[in-house]
């Protein structure tokens, strides 16, 4: 594949979904349309061979997905689901913070926010509070219960950190992280200039 046809498939892959076990790209490259399992970031190595961007899209894919499938194994005797994990550590980061401010920092919508935290308040781990300058806005805050959660889970999570440690020196880390968080906000102004 040629470096010109694989900078128009990059323009012609128009939709791509992720779900907790499943894939689903929606390709017209070649007037294609097809569906895949977990693994399509793997599998499409063929059709961008020639491009090394490509590749670096379906290897952070491939990784997310298998550190996804782990996570979730590990949180299971907790009760404790993926987004919920998400949620509990951004408020361990920045706690008190509103539903849109939450929701802003998880790249999601409101709307699955406030079905996250009602799941999260049945659990005891959040509490909304009034905001004291506006009574119309709710402030969430970690619950001791939250808190220890939050620290139990991060402990079953602790082999996933000693391996990537293993695998890849800090100081190489930190660079990776850099390259990738470049890339990120790039992609980001692409979506946002559209």
């Amino acid at each position: 594949m040629t470096r010109q046809a694989s900078k128009s498939s990059l323009g012609n892959l128009r939709h791509l979904t992720s779900s907790y076990s499943q894939v689903s790209i929606r390709c017209y490259y070649r007037n294609c349309d097809f569906y895949m399992k977990s693994d399509v970031f793997t599998h499409m190595t063929t059709l961008f061979e020639d491009d090394p961007y490509h590749r670096l899209m379906q290897l952070v894919g491939a990784l997310h997905a298998k550190a996804r499938q782990f996570t979730e194994r590990r949180l299971r005797p907790l009760g404790m689901t993926y987004p919920q994990l998400a949620a509990l550590m951004a408020l361990h980061h920045e706690d008190g913070v509103t539903q849109t401010e939450l929701a802003a920092s998880m790249e999601t919508d409101t709307t699955t926010v406030m079905v996250l935290c009602d799941s999260l308040e049945k659990k005891g781990w959040v509490k909304r509070t009034p905001d004291g300058s506006d009574r119309r806005v709710n402030r969430l805050l970690l619950t001791e219960a939250g808190r220890r959660a939050y620290s139990e889970a991060r402990q079953r999570l602790r082999p996933e950190d000693e391996c990537m440690a293993a695998k890849i020196p800090p100081e190489e880390l930190k660079r990776t992280i850099a390259r990738l968080e470049t890339l990120h906000k790039a992609i980001a102004e692409l979506l946002r200039t559209g």
